[in-house]
């Protein structure tokens, strides 16, 4: 991970693109695989990495090719995008006109605010 921020560090001084790469050392998809996968990925994502490569579904750094890792991959990929999207803060999103209108003791669930936004307002998995 301090060689990929290292590398993003020179990339951003001499102004030029750079790529990263994710993938795991681990012969199958378990606990190891995911671990550093996570580590490579968050190193990538932390360092500015104008792209990152072989970010899904690599074992034992690049010999063989999992679908379930690739699936597992996906989604830590998917989460981390989420994550790094930026959140609206605006009055239209925070819903002071639905802060209004219910009282105390109320609910949201039946607000014309919850009613428009409930089904795209939360990241979804796989």
């Amino acid at each position: 991970v301090k060689a990929t921020l290292g590398a993003g560090q020179l990339a951003r001084f001499t102004g030029l693109p750079w790529r990263s790469g994710g993938g795991s050392a681990a012969n199958i998809s378990d606990a190891q695989a995911a671990h550093e996968t996570q580590f490579a990925l968050w190193g990538s994502v932390l360092a500015g990495a104008t792209l990152c490569i072989h970010a899904a579904g690599w074992l034992e750094g690049g010999l063989s090719v999992s679908f379930e890792k690739l699936i597992t991959d996906i989604e830590a990929l998917q989460t981390v995008a989420e994550l790094c999207t930026k959140t609206p803060g605006d009055a239209d999103a925070i819903g002071f006109e639905a802060i209004a209108e219910v009282q105390p003791g109320g609910h949201f669930f039946s607000a014309a605010h919850t009613m428009t936004r409930y089904r795209t307002a939360f990241y979804e998995p796989l």
